[in-house]
């Protein structure tokens, strides 16, 4: 299990981690994008860490042994939450207008960035 401390210093970094990704594409270089796409990652990394302390879920913190990317069930789930929940409230919210791969693609970037936060920076 992480310590409390721990999941949060995840969580902010998931945070930046997201906001300088949506700010290099250009297209998504909106205030109502970015916010958005990091706050709605971020909770949903905070959320899914939180479940897994909750219910003990010690076995889901396994890694891979595959030095080049060691990736844990935590690490996936940190990936689909933030990839799940920023699709949802990005195709009711600010890009419901916009076509579903745009909006699929800054999800992809959310939760990829989350994934990658979660297995190489915590």
């Amino acid at each position: 299990m992480l310590p409390y401390a721990q999941i949060l210093y995840g969580v902010a970094l998931t945070a930046v981690g997201v906001a300088v990704l949506t700010l290099l594409v250009p297209r998504w270089r909106r205030l109502a994008l970015v916010l958005t796409a990091v706050v709605v990652a971020s909770l949903a990394v905070l959320v899914w860490q939180f479940v897994l302390s909750a219910t003990h879920a010690s076995q889901f913190f396994t890694d891979l042994p595959f030095r080049l990317f060691p990736i844990s069930w935590q690490d996936t789930g940190s990936g689909v939450a933030a990839f799940a929940l920023t699709a949802l409230v990005l195709a009711y919210g600010p890009m419901r207008k916009q076509p579903a791969p745009e909006v699929a693609n800054l999800a992809l970037a959310a939760g990829a960035a989350a994934l990658l936060v979660d297995v190489y920076l915590y």
